[in-house]
Formats: structure tokens, C-alpha cells, sequence
């Protein structure tokens, strides 16, 4: 049978772990993005451009948006499509992420109003990805302002290194939990 202690410390650790595995985080696009770029009537924005990509390029008969990038194996990208819509749609589409040589997570989507934001985790960060789109009426702005692209790059968090920081984490609380009584 377990103590209290071990418990706390178990409990601790499940909290640290799922809270490591949202890190990034569903919601607006953040701010520090490696890179950023905006296409709305007046074409497309680069917001942000770390590395001097410039803007992405609509492909697919406009129904997908390639992204530069750079591709170095022991890092990870954090990647990001925002969509502000005029009228939101009774059904949101399903939007699809494809990166050559990498394998795509999808990490779900949020809506805040008419503002709707798409998040995947992309590992190794790859030599570039594409926006797939059920159609053009995101290249055409039907009943959309704006469409954004997001991503931050950076290496892959090592389980032994996750394990550590869970398990130090742990032991405060313990020490804590300790004191109290």
C-alpha cells in the first residue's frame, strides 16, 4: 500500500506531466513565434521572420499553403493556422497539416468568437509543411477576414529530462506536505 506521501508525489507527477504535454498550449497564435505570416485582402503579411523565410505560398489549386522552413533533425516545431471568420460556420473543416519526412500530431483546435485556431507538433522539424484546406474559399476569403500561419521551433524535450524535473517537483511537494503536519 502506498503512503500519503507517495501518493501526493504521484499526483504531482501526473499534474507536471500533463501539464508539460500542453505546454505550447491551444489558444490565439502566442507571441515569440519563430515565424508568423497574415493573407487577407491585402495579400500576404509577414508578421514575424526569424529567419528570413518571407511569406508562404498558396498551392493545390489554392487549397493549401506551403511553409518554408529548415529542417534540423533534433528539433521540433510548434505549428499554428488561425482563421478569423466573418460568419462562423455551423461545422468547422477538418484542416490538415503534411510534412515531408515528419511525423504531424495533431493537437487540436479553439474557438474564441469568430476567431478559430488549429495546433499540430511536428517532429523533426521538417524541411517545410502544407496547409491543407477542404477548398479555396480560404485562398478567396469566403466568409473568412483572414487566414495566419504560425511556428516555433526548438528541441525535443528528452523523457529522462521530464522524468528529472516530475520527480524533483515531486519531492518538493513531499518535503512540503511533511512539513505541514
Amino acid at each position: 500500500m502506498l503512503t500519503l506521501r507517495a501518493r501526493y508525489q504521484m499526483l504531482l507527477l501526473a499534474l507536471v506531466l500533463m501539464a508539460l504535454a500542453t505546454t505550447a498550449g491551444l489558444a490565439d497564435i502566442p507571441q515569440g513565434v519563430d515565424y508568423q505570416a497574415k493573407w487577407d485582402d491585402n495579400g500576404w503579411t509577414v508578421l514575424h521572420d526569424k529567419y528570413t523565410f518571407g511569406a508562404p505560398n498558396w498551392g493545390g489549386a489554392n487549397t493549401g499553403i506551403d511553409v518554408p522552413n529548415l529542417h534540423f533533425e533534433p528539433w521540433m516545431k510548434w505549428f499554428w493556422v488561425e482563421v478569423d471568420y466573418v460568419n462562423l460556420p455551423a461545422v468547422l473543416p477538418n484542416l490538415q497539416v503534411a510534412a515531408t519526412d515528419s511525423t504531424v500530431y495533431p493537437q487540436g483546435r479553439t474557438v474564441h468568437g469568430r476567431n478559430v485556431t488549429w495546433l499540430w507538433k511536428i517532429i523533426p522539424q521538417p524541411y517545410s509543411e502544407q496547409v491543407l484546406f477542404p477548398d479555396a474559399s480560404f485562398h478567396d476569403l469566403v466568409d473568412i477576414s483572414s487566414v495566419e500561419v504560425a511556428s516555433l521551433c526548438g528541441p525535443v524535450p528528452e523523457p529522462g529530462s521530464l522524468m528529472v524535473l516530475a520527480t524533483g517537483l515531486a519531492g518538493i511537494v513531499g518535503i512540503v506536505v511533511r512539513r505541514r503536519r
